[in-house]
């Protein structure tokens, strides 16, 4: 089984604490049966405030939330999760506030309506609706086909909905001194707004960022090879961690993007393979040498465990994703003592798309412990568990680090769990989140 992440475990923590506060808040159970839909009315609110604090907390980029999920790719996840289980718990409160006022059909309405005399309760309705307008994109981004700056700034009607919602909380007419429960809430959503106002406000200019130059471009097939030289300050990282990167000064637009670092810690360039995805990728024939860039990070810890043992280690990239492996081969050149077994399996759909292959083949061929293979789905079909397991001499001491999209990912992890690869012995990543 999956271990359980201490971020995850920390979260679920504070949603019992939250329901405990409550339930301890009420004279008894009895008050809880007796009034079903104000019951549901406060936990939904309770809970979904509390995941949405969570959720803007969460893409803040801060270190230590990485430490806590194993890696940004993690946190990003449960950042999903925790903004489309909070939104829908908020609606869910909202319902139950209306089904309250039945069969008076009008009365109910007006919940939804933001023409109150109390403006703590249009505050509310008003919050109620643009997180209904996020979900609504979200779920329909896709077939809106929406540019990813438009995204970005749709994204935001999260974190102003839920400082509409800390205000709302604020100015709810409370008798007696503050409770525990009301603390709590405060201080939890006051959390989510300042994490909000940190990654909006402050996040360029606190977060560490480095100056970079482009030296060199290159495109082969649909990829663009770029190197960069530092300005100033050489930026230290690990091999196949990521970066958030702008190009600040050219034709393409400053938006930030994250992008895996393909050279080595000990070259001076710094290299990144960017394939064509989507309307910002389609830009980077704009790109000229000698346009700056600023970088934010690095992130990600998805090499930790290759770079921690000397165990054996099988690679496996999809497409674009054998760009953290080409930082981490060149590291396992460097350990000349070590006689691990290395095995890249590097699957694209032709053999033209493969634009690492030629630099991949002359590595491999120099040492007898490393295995390369570059597998072509419309030639040779799928990479199988049977082609992997082939490669590996001992199952329990074997890593197996997979990085491409989800359609890739998720049944290979199964697939090779399913014959008995240890769950903690695979390292998966993929670019979907």
């Amino acid at each position: 089984m999956r271990r359980i992440r201490t971020g995850n475990i920390i979260i679920i923590a504070t949603l019992i604490l939250t329901f405990l506060l409550w339930f301890l808040s009420k004279p008894g159970l009895d008050e809880i049966v007796k009034y079903p839909l104000i019951s549901i009315n406060q936990i939904t609110a309770l809970l979904g405030t509390l995941l949405l604090s969570w959720s803007l907390l969460l893409i803040t980029r801060l270190d230590f939330l990485e430490k806590m999920f194993d890696g940004l790719n993690n946190v990003y996840i449960v950042h999903k999760n925790t903004s489309i289980w909070g939104m829908a718990l908020i609606v869910v409160h909202v319902g139950a506030l209306a089904l309250g006022r039945l069969p008076n059909v009008s009365q109910a309405l007006n919940f939804f309506l933001p023409f109150h005399k109390q403006p703590f309760v249009n505050l509310g309705v008003w919050s109620f609706w643009l997180f209904i307008l996020f979900i609504a994109i979200v779920f329909l981004r896709k077939q809106l086909k929406l540019p990813y700056h438009v995204w970005k700034i749709i994204h935001k009607f999260a974190g102003v909905a839920l400082v509409l919602a800390f205000i709302h909380i604020i100015l709810i007419p409370r008798q007696g001194p503050a409770s525990l429960i009301n603390l709590w809430l405060v201080s939890t959503t006051g959390i989510g707004i300042a994490s909000w106002i940190y990654y909006e406000l402050f996040y360029k200019i606190l977060a560490p960022s480095y100056k970079y130059q482009i030296s060199e471009i290159t495109k082969l097939d649909d990829v663009f090879k770029i190197k960069l030289i530092p300005k100033a300050v050489k930026m230290q990282y690990k091999p196949g961690q990521f970066v958030y990167l702008s190009f600040t000064d050219s034709a393409v637009e400053k938006e930030m993007h994250p992008f895996t670092i393909t050279s080595h810690p000990t070259e001076k360039e710094l290299s990144f393979a960017i394939k064509v995805l989507g309307d910002y990728t389609a830009t980077l024939d704009k790109l000229k040498v000698g346009d700056v860039a600023q970088i934010w990070g690095p992130h990600g810890s998805f090499a930790d465990k290759f770079l921690k043992t000397n165990k054996d280690a099988i690679f496996i990239g999809g497409g674009i994703g054998i760009a953290p492996f080409l930082g981490m081969i060149k590291e396992a050149k460097k350990q000349t003592a070590n006689k691990r077994r290395i095995g890249l399996f590097y699957c694209t759909k032709y053999k033209c798309n493969a634009c690492f292959d030629a630099e991949l083949t002359d590595g491999y061929n120099n040492n007898t412990n490393h295995f390369y293979l570059n597998k072509c789905s419309r030639t040779d079909g799928h990479l199988s568990t049977s082609e992997i397991l082939e490669k590996i001499k001992d199952i329990q001491n074997t890593l197996v680090f997979i990085c491409g999209p989800k359609r890739m990912v998720s049944p290979l992890v199964n697939d090779l769990i399913s014959q008995n690869i240890p769950a903690h012995n695979i390292i998966s990543e993929n670019f979907d989140f």
